[in-house]
């Protein structure tokens, strides 16, 4: 009997020996059983590898659903980040097109309105931009088992530097998202901007975000 097969025997019956391939460069099992001295060979589909094959094949497509969404929430959140660094709202705005943004008790949706929520509530300095660098950590993704919706929890932090302003950090807080997936496609559809700490604000809101901040602090 090969090393690598798994044998067993039952006493008192007709069944007096099974050995049970376990190769798995074959497509099916081979079980030998000798029935009144006399063998006769059954071949079995893969119904045990086969089983444990397909319970292996949705493991692998579950992780690699989860992986999916992971990376492309990896990619929305830096696009939000490198877009609204640059001071490019357009570019915000068009990333977070399907979703409600909250931020502060205020609210905003659609692309020109977020546009209008932008334009209104940032400060944009002389180099057309707001002066800031934003640091997102600490994600914690959870993908729906429907690999349709998903949420994440993250830190960030915005440092700013303007003139007689030193690089310094000025607020952290949360970002609660949730996204969803339509044709393929991973994509905001709320978001929800908290305060933790607050520092120098005043060259970075204006309007009633900085009543806003004003009244959190």
């Amino acid at each position: 009997m090969p090393a690598d097969d798994l044998s067993a025997r039952a006493h008192n019956g007709c069944l007096t020996g099974v050995v049970l391939s376990q190769r798995c460069d074959q497509p099916y099992h081979r079980v030998e059983l000798f029935a009144e001295g006399a063998p006769k060979w059954l071949l079995f589909t893969d119904i045990i590898l086969g089983a444990i094959g397909m319970t292996d094949s949705i493991n692998q497509r579950d992780l690699v659903a989860r992986l999916d969404a992971e990376s492309a929430i990896h990619r929305l959140h830096a696009t939000y980040i490198h877009r609204l660094g640059n001071g490019d709202f357009e570019g915000v705005a068009e990333v977070l097109k399907h979703a409600v943004i909250h931020v502060l008790g205020n609210e905003a949706s659609t692309v020109e309105g977020l546009l209008a929520f932008f334009n209104a509530g940032l400060l944009v300095h002389g180099d057309g931009t707001p002066r800031t660098w934003h640091s997102i950590t600490n994600q914690l993704i959870d993908v729906d088992p429907s690999d349709e919706r998903a949420s994440s929890d993250s830190y960030y932090t915005v440092h700013q530097q303007v003139d007689d302003f030193p690089l310094q950090p000025i607020c952290t807080g949360k970002y609660l998202d949730q996204f969803e997936r339509i044709d393929g496609e991973w994509r905001f559809t709320r978001r929800e901007v908290t305060l933790r700490f607050a520092g120098g604000l005043q060259h970075h809101v204006k309007g009633a975000q900085r009543d806003a901040v004003a009244q959190t602090a």
